[in-house]
């Protein structure tokens, strides 16, 4: 089943001579698939990685700069940012999952965070 959702992408419209209001202007983008194409599967405690992911619209074409929202299962790993960086702080196992604006569409990924012996 597909489930369609609408995320708001920002672009920067340059001003129109005689217009008003020149600041930025929210667009509706739909998403219909995330899928994470680098999911950080397993970590060094301490250590920083990215996860990628790749927003496809319905008609098939990417979707560059998505807002997306981050979550972990887990206090083990933590996100850092809007962008999928995520850190591991602690031995353990965590979800991380990435979503749509209005959480219709997402995908997870499984991390496993190992002990760092050079401590």
């Amino acid at each position: 089943m597909n489930i369609r959702a609408t995320v708001l992408a920002v672009f920067l419209i340059a001003p129109l001579a005689g217009c008003g209001d020149s600041g930025p202007t929210a667009i509706e983008i739909p998403i219909e698939s995330l899928e994470i194409t680098s999911g950080c599967t397993v970590m060094i405690e301490g250590s920083e990685c990215t996860v990628r992911v790749i927003a496809m619209t319905p008609e098939g074409q990417s979707i560059i700069n998505p807002v997306l929202r981050w979550t972990s299962s887990s206090s083990v790993v933590s996100i850092r940012n809007d962008r999928g960086l995520i850190a591991a702080n602690a031995p353990g196992q965590a979800t991380v999952t990435v979503s749509n604006s209005t959480g219709t569409v997402s995908d997870n990924t499984r991390v496993t965070v190992l002990p760092n012996t050079a401590k």
